[in-house]
């Protein structure tokens, strides 16, 4: 489903572009670039469309209604949707609204999307846009070049832009927590103090003076991650020095980080290795 009014200057810009199907497989393909000085009336309401969409707001004003939201955008003000999610922008009440954007897709657009977004939606404001601005000016010129590298460039320079809307992205949440950084790094302190020994999340709240049920929530909102990931990450990390480094058993290299058993240790390796610790320690080895 779409509806559109469009309604720009005569020098605004839409650069459609088509991968090479051998490159559909990269983190990021383009499908469509633009530049758009967009006045009065100008909207779009889109569902169902199979990529994603970059808006930074350049100049003036729009809005955006998306997942039960309805934000005004404003100069150095930049969102990333999921097209295929029912989506409403347009210029906003000033009537002039002047905004880089593009269309892609491919793997890593998931991934960043559920970071920068969560469950909800995420407008991201820089006070200084123009790394943003840069890059999107050296896709358009990538687009509009010869070079028969384009598709990988093309990837790597939407990566630059969703890896830095990712870290402002992290820091917003992070400031909600801010006041929390103590408490954050005493709790991880004292997992990586004490992760051979048994632990559960009551311990590691009761170590810094909280409720297991505040402790997670905080803890997962500064990390991004809960107090049980990381502490399975540590010591899946130390287990694999272990294995490089020493013939202990799998079993032995189990108990040693934590694990009570390595039926356990063996489950929670793969799922964050890949493979299993025998194989692992292989391929050192070898």
């Amino acid at each position: 489903m779409i509806d559109f009014k469009l309604n720009f200057s005569a020098d605004s810009e839409s650069i459609p572009y088509t991968p090479s199907a051998a490159f559909l497989q990269l983190p990021f393909y383009l499908n469509v670039w633009g530049y758009f000085k967009a006045k009065a009336g100008y909207f779009t309401r889109r569902e169902g469309q199979e990529d994603f969409l970059l808006i930074n707001t350049v100049d003036g004003c729009g809005f955006l209604e998306y997942r039960g939201q309805r934000r005004t955008l404003y100069k150095n003000d930049i969102f990333f949707i999921d097209c295929r999610e029912l989506q409403y922008y347009g210029t906003g009440p000033e009537g002039y609204w002047e905004f880089q954007w593009m269309h892609f897709a491919g793997s890593g657009c998931r991934p960043y999307f559920d970071i920068i977004n969560g469950s909800g939606l995420n407008i991201i404001h820089l006070d200084d846009t123009s790394e943003i601005t840069d890059v999107m000016s050296d896709i358009r010129n990538t687009i509009n070049g010869t070079d028969f590298q384009a598709d990988i460039k093309l990837s790597m320079l939407i990566m630059r832009i969703m890896t830095c809307l990712a870290i402002h992205s992290q820091k917003f949440y992070v400031g909600q927590y801010q006041h929390y950084t103590e408490i954050i790094n005493n709790a991880i302190d004292y997992m990586r103090n004490h992760y051979h020994q048994p632990l559960d999340l009551s311990d590691i709240a009761s170590a810094v003076h909280l409720s297991p049920f505040h402790f997670s929530r905080i803890f997962k909102g500064y990390t991004s991650t809960s107090p049980h990931e990381y502490l399975i990450r540590y010591r899946i990390d130390k287990s694999k020095r272990l294995l490089r480094d020493t013939d202990m058993s799998i079993n032995e290299i189990a108990l040693a980080v934590g694990f009570t058993n390595a039926n356990n240790y063996i489950r929670d390796f793969k799922k964050l290795v890949g493979t299993t610790p025998s194989k692992f320690r292989r391929f050192w080895v070898e």
